[in-house]
């Protein structure tokens, strides 16, 4: 499916249905995510890292904002394997697994993509921290950690 008709069935389907369940809280926090490259035989290679912000987080998932979905050529999202994802909260980092779900280019002017991803898996004490942070966020009258 070309960029242009995963972008137009994306967006109408958001009119016809909001598929997120849980309340989202806009903040840009910074990431990095990681894939273990192979070295030609199967075996593990060295880790590759993808930088960005996020959009908006939840207690289930982060919408993700990078410059591309590749690195070194394999796109991130393809194989539905969860990556390891470091969110840097104000506090310190926090450390979770993310399962990369969808990705839309951002506009047409290379401003980059969004990703989707679902939280798999996360510490006890990350899970803590992650979620007080975004409860802070959903204060009743808060939309934003920017307002």
């Amino acid at each position: 499916m070309s960029e242009l008709v995963r972008s137009v069935v994306s967006r109408f389907s958001r009119f016809i249905v909001d598929r997120r369940g849980e309340p989202r809280v806009s903040v840009r926090l910074p990431f990095s995510i990681s894939i273990q490259g192979t070295n030609g035989n199967g075996n593990g290679g060295r880790e590759r890292l993808l930088e960005g912000y996020t959009r908006d987080i939840s207690a289930g998932g982060l919408g993700l904002i990078v410059n591309t979905v590749r690195i070194d050529g394999y796109c991130i999202v393809v194989d539905g394997r969860p990556r390891r994802l470091v969110l840097q909260l104000p506090d310190g980092p926090v450390t979770m697994l993310v399962l990369p779900f969808r990705s839309e280019r951002l506009g047409d002017s290379g401003a980059g993509y969004i990703i989707g991803a679902e939280i798999t898996d996360i510490g006890e004490e990350d899970r803590q921290r992650y979620l007080e942070y975004v409860l802070s966020g959903l204060k009743p009258g808060r939309k934003s950690f920017f307002t």
